[in-house]
């Protein structure tokens, strides 16, 4: 296949210097042509850039192989597309004008400027020219900076610099994708771009090779009545404070002392602060009292139980068929990690080149999560670059910089490595590269091959791989860190989906996340060093809001209220009844967010909203399912934890009779708060000076209840 491909190149190039050409300006089929059948959609998924093409009329998907493409349109189907004697004659020209059958119908029209240029190629001789080579792509507004009123437009420009020094107007040649058309709206025929609605707004433009995001800020009415934003230097909060000013937000006030001794145990520890912490946090007024909590738990087995389980979640952690040592050993490895501070970079790059036996390496349960190369490629792309590669797999990546060398170059390190019980580095292995049929070159991302024959580091490619990945400078890594950890944090994360850092999905604040890796990797890659950070800044501390809306969630006016986790909920419902979860094979005194892996069966896991791994992935769900609610609405697994002898019902009971007191107490256990005042009258208007000691008992059950089925409850603000 790769013979024929530079035959034919080679035959298209000596055509193309014996024609004589009769005009003053040669149209360059790279950077004119090609972005010319871009814009007009001839190459895109649907119709001849998909991967088996259409109408037995196949191009490299949105131009990113014009060499392949020239071929396709010059030399095969026997030279039939087009017409040397009768340019206008070409099917090339009659099919996308509508004059002969076209399965797409009409896209170009005959008298547009496109169409002409088209013909002008081939009366000029169809040549593969390409004078000039494309240096930097840019796109320009009539008015001074990127941010548009509602309502309003703004004039588009695209400028091409190529490396001879020339500028070229090419707005006509670009392909435009609005993201959301209910945001913005462009006018292909004027090129403006008129705002619908306020927030920030990204639009695509395509031009050759190169896809570049542009941001756009639609300031939201301004509220006269907002007080301004609070002055900071906390690099953090300078960034989220900026952005805010930029479209009219204004910073929520601070959390109060009862809401923020919740969220840092939760965020920490997956655990409700105890009655005993939450009652003495609330009471001091030491103003340090929130940096002395966030680094005592920090430093605390839970800190390392509940970080594990995410790390775990993270990288998918799964039993084998017979027997589930291999995951728990790899659990408890990855505990270790975190205990003995181990830099994250240190943690990756072992688990890449692990080798060996569960027993012997815990850590190769890193190759027992999937099967085969290409998807070992997939799964660490994802986890440690934030890069969806897999889209590279049949084509170029249609909206990043990875080509197929990249995904299958990548693919071919891992195919040296044989996966089993024992994980080993063998002499040979190798996976089919679809474009050429023959075996893909060993390729580190996006830098360079690894197929040197005179190189010793061919007995195991993952080393370059590994040296390259968690490198200081790695432009991936640090981020894709970072950007997990704030999402882990803050509800979102700065690129959103963490899995999906690509070229088109820019940061909301990108100087921000730049901020975080480099401050990350000056930190010897300390992951507590960041939580820290981030869980020190204002922007965490705010009250949080259920009312933020959906267009306003990226920018952080206020702590982003989520839903708890399964596993975080089911153990702070056994937590605050005080009877215990059982699961099989584990001991009694095991959490949820203890198990090794998600797939364990378990009834209980799977009452309170639980998505087993091949069905969800490393994510956990942010939507309430149909089995949670039908639980808080009357389910066994909540109703057998308060009718069990030694719930804390009786507990409380036994210590007051108060009922008050015993309110009090449910709900410093169930929102580690006081009751307000009026919440207070409410609940004693129940009670009666007649009410027998079972009648309380279960009128306290149906209050325990109530604040555990409440959103308070289930939710992380």
């Amino acid at each position: 296949m790769r013979r024929y491909f530079w035959i034919l190149l080679a035959l298209s190039n000596v055509f193309a210097s014996v024609v004589t050409v009769g005009q003053d300006r040669i149209i360059d089929f790279k950077s004119e042509l090609m972005p010319m059948l871009t814009r007009a959609g001839c190459n895109a998924g649907e119709c001849h850039g998909s991967a088996a093409g259409r109408g037995g009329f196949q191009l490299s998907l949105y131009g990113s192989n014009p060499d392949l493409d020239h071929i396709e349109m010059t030399l095969e189907f026997k030279g039939r597309r087009i017409n040397r004697d009768d340019p206008a004659a070409s099917l090339l020209v009659k099919k996308p004008t509508g004059f002969v059958d076209h399965g797409g119908g009409v896209v170009l029209d005959e008298e547009s400027p496109a169409a002409a240029m088209l013909v002008s190629w081939i009366q000029q001789g169809a040549l593969r020219s390409s004078h000039r080579q494309l240096k930097q792509f840019e796109v320009r507004f009539s008015t001074a900076s990127a941010q548009i009123t509602k309502g309003t437009s703004v004039g588009l420009r695209a400028w091409a610099q190529y490396e001879d020094t020339t500028e070229v107007d090419v707005t006509e040649l670009v392909s435009w994708k609005i993201q959301d058309q209910d945001a913005l709206k462009l006018d292909d025929r004027t090129h403006t771009l008129t705002a619908l609605r306020s927030g920030q707004h990204v639009f695509i433009a395509r031009f050759m090779n190169r896809v570049q995001p542009v941001m756009v800020l639609v300031p939201f009415p301004a509220d006269p009545s907002q007080h301004p934003q609070t002055p900071t230097t906390g690099s953090i909060d300078q960034q989220i404070l900026n952005k805010l000013a930029e479209l009219n937000l204004v910073a929520r006030p601070h959390a109060s002392a009862a809401t923020l001794v919740r969220r840092i145990y939760l965020d920490l520890t997956g655990k409700l602060p105890p009655v005993s912490v939450a009652t003495e946090f609330i009471a001091s007024n030491d103003p340090e009292k929130t940096t002395a909590l966030i680094n005592r738990l920090l430093d605390s087995e839970e800190f390392y139980d509940y970080w594990t389980f995410h790390l775990a979640r993270m990288l998918q952690i799964r039993p084998q068929a017979k027997s589930d040592a291999e995951a728990r050993a790899y659990f408890r490895w990855i505990r270790q990690q975190l205990v003995q501070g181990k830099p994250y970079n240190q943690t990756v790059r072992q688990l890449i080149l692990s080798k060996g036996t569960a027993a012997e390496q815990p850590a190769t349960g890193f190759y027992r999560t999937v099967r085969g190369a290409r998807e070992q490629a997939e799964l660490t792309s994802e986890l440690f670059m934030g890069v969806r590669l897999r889209c590279a797999n049949c084509h170029n990546h249609p909206l990043d910089r990875w080509t197929q060398d990249d995904y299958h170059g990548l693919s071919a390190i891992f195919a040296r490595v044989r996966q089993g019980p024992r994980v080993e580095v063998v002499s040979q292995g190798e996976v089919t590269h679809p474009a050429t049929g023959e075996a893909a070159r060993p390729r580190i991302p996006g830098d360079q091959f690894l197929d040197n024959p005179d190189s010793p580091i061919n007995r195991d490619m993952r080393i370059p791989f590994a040296d390259w990945l968690t490198a200081s400078d790695n432009p991936y890594f640090a981020r894709n860190a970072v950007n997990r950890i704030w999402e882990y944090l803050m509800g979102r994360g700065l690129v959103e989906p963490v899995s999906n850092m690509s070229e088109t999905n820019p940061a909301t604040h990108p100087v921000l996340l730049n901020w975080l890796a480099d401050d990350f990797v000056a930190h010897d890659f300390n992951l507590q060093h960041t939580i820290r950070q981030i869980m020190s800044s204002d922007s965490y501390q705010r009250q949080s809001s259920t009312q933020i809306p959906a267009s306003q969630r990226a920018f952080y006016s206020g702590y982003l209220s989520r839903p708890l986790s399964p596993e975080v909920l089911l153990d702070a419902i056994s937590d605050t009844t005080n009877v215990a979860t059982e699961f099989k094979g584990f001991e009694l005194s095991t959490r949820a967010i203890q198990i090794p892996y998600q797939d364990l069966p378990s009834t209980a896991l799977d009452a309170v909203g639980r998505c087993v791994l091949d069905q969800c992935g490393s994510a956990a769900s942010p939507d309430i399912t149909i089995a949670q609610r039908l639980q808080w609405i009357n389910g066994k697994l909540i109703n057998n934890k308060l009718v069990q002898a030694n719930t804390i019902i009786q507990q409380i009971t036994a210590q007051s009779d108060s009922p008050n007191r015993v309110i009090q107490q449910l709900y410093l256990r169930a929102y580690s708060r006081m009751p307000t005042n009026e919440e207070t009258d409410y609940w004693s208007a129940q009670f009666s000076a007649d009410d027998t000691e079972q009648q309380r008992r279960e009128l306290f059950r149906d209050i325990l209840w109530s604040l555990m089925a409440s959103h308070e409850f289930g939710s992380q603000h």
